[in-house]
């Protein structure tokens, strides 16, 4: 697994990642900025699954026994994806608790970036105000001079 820039793992470990193909069984990690499935060699599907944390509405573990290892993510655009994997209750609070830092950044971004606009309109105004006054100034300036010379 490559990471990607500034990409850190939170958790790995063994699992089945349920397709319309079967099972397939391989290694899923949780980073800082995806969920990524990578399948073992020997599998007939060797296709690698990334989700990214932004694209992640919801996880649930579909069956409230304590048997089942099953979890269910439902992605923004409705599909849901769903793993077998130990530890199933700490799974999910990683999960959870990655998606919420992801979403809050991106919502930190939002807001700084709302407010870096919010300050150049401002900085616009009032230098707009001030070419105005400016103009103004210089008109009745002139004005006068015209008044006094001519």
């Amino acid at each position: 697994m490559d990471l990607k820039t500034n990409e850190k793992i939170i958790r790995n470990g063994r699992a089945n990642h349920l397709r319309a193909s079967g099972g397939i069984g391989g290694k899923l990690f949780l980073t800082n900025q995806r969920l990524f499935f990578k399948p073992h060699l020997f599998n007939h599907d060797r296709s690698e699954e990334t989700i990214t944390l932004e694209n992640i509405k919801s996880i649930v573990a579909p069956h409230s026994d304590s048997i089942s290892k099953k979890l269910a993510i439902t992605l923004n655009n409705e599909l849901i994806e769903f793993f077998v994997v130990g530890k199933r209750r700490e799974w999910i609070k990683e999960i959870e608790k990655a998606v919420f830092r992801v979403k809050k950044d991106r919502n930190i971004i939002w807001h700084n970036a709302v407010d870096s606009i919010q300050d150049i309109e401002r900085a616009s105004r009032f230098a707009l105000r001030k070419i105005i006054i400016q103009a103004i100034i210089g008109g009745i300036i002139t004005g006068f001079l015209m008044f006094m010379f001519l």
